[in-house]
């Protein structure tokens, strides 16, 4: 029989040979119950509090405590105290295989639940009411550069006004107050007709559409013919292709109108907004 103590067996891991052959076994495997096993724990363990009287129930209680150091598990010859002295050899696995906090992996799961979160009413009515307000300033820029478009059609031009009207828009319509008709003459063409001629001049910076003009007759300030008359029919024949009318650019205007002179006395002309 030869003794080792546990200093060597933590040395060489447990790893022992018998001198006479040439087996290696692990003597932690076959480890034996000394008959003073119950009394060298007590000793050891009251060691480590010489500090306190071993009469006070205190110092009992750390014995008990301590003593669990001295269990094993059911078929097993190693108790606790044994076990954690020799850990490194009972854990066949490397450092480098224990888990690891993997950051991007858990980023990517965190975005892959917000994905999947599915979004609320408040989200659908803000995509909703943003999609319908692009529409609209959509719609609107095409009337604002295109006032053909409401010429042609009265209720996308008051459709227009009214939006206008809303949001207190500079509109094109307020533009034609600086459109001012200039050098009216007005002449006998028949008996029962009348001929106005003149120039029509915009003021603005820019060049506007052509409007419609009304010719209103009073005789007495009282209304005796109201006639609406589009660029083709008041303008002269040279210019009677053209839509729109130029920054400080007189155009001739030329027209008749089936009353005599002698039947009004009084006369205005209007512009139409479109």
């Amino acid at each position: 029989m030869y003794k080792v103590t546990l200093s060597q067996l933590s040395v060489a891991q447990g790893m022992v040979c018998c001198p006479k052959c040439v087996i290696n076994f692990n003597a932690l495997t076959n480890l034996l119950e000394s008959q003073t096993s119950e009394t060298i724990p007590t000793s050891t363990n009251r060691s480590l509090f010489s500090s306190i009287q071993p009469d006070s129930t205190f110092a009992e209680k750390q014995m008990q405590i301590l003593s669990i150091f001295d269990q094993k598990i059911e078929n097993s010859n190693i108790d606790l105290l044994t076990y954690l002295n020799n850990l490194n050899y009972f854990n066949t696995e490397p450092v480098t295989a224990l888990p690891n906090l993997n950051l991007s992996e858990d980023t990517l799961l965190i975005d892959e639940e917000t994905a999947d979160k599915q979004h609320g009413w408040l989200y659908y009515t803000l995509w909703g009411i943003g999609n319908i307000t692009l529409i609209l300033v959509f719609a609107f820029q095409i009337l604002w550069f295109n006032p053909k478009l409401m010429h042609d059609s009265p209720a996308l031009n008051r459709t227009f006004n009214t939006a206008c009207s809303v949001i207190t828009c500079k509109a094109r319509d307020g533009q034609y107050k600086y459109l001012n008709f200039e050098k009216v003459n007005l002449r006998r063409a028949e008996q029962d007709s009348t001929r106005f001629s003149g120039i029509i001049t915009n003021h603005n910076k820019h060049s506007i559409l052509l409007p419609s003009i009304q010719v209103v007759l009073k005789d007495n300030d009282v209304v005796i013919s109201s006639i609406t008359l589009k660029p083709e029919d008041y303008l002269v024949d040279s210019l009677k292709t053209i839509q729109r009318i130029p920054s400080n650019s007189p155009f001739k205007f030329d027209f008749t109108v089936p009353k005599s002179r002698n039947s009004f006395t009084n006369y205005s002309l209007e512009i139409v907004q479109p």
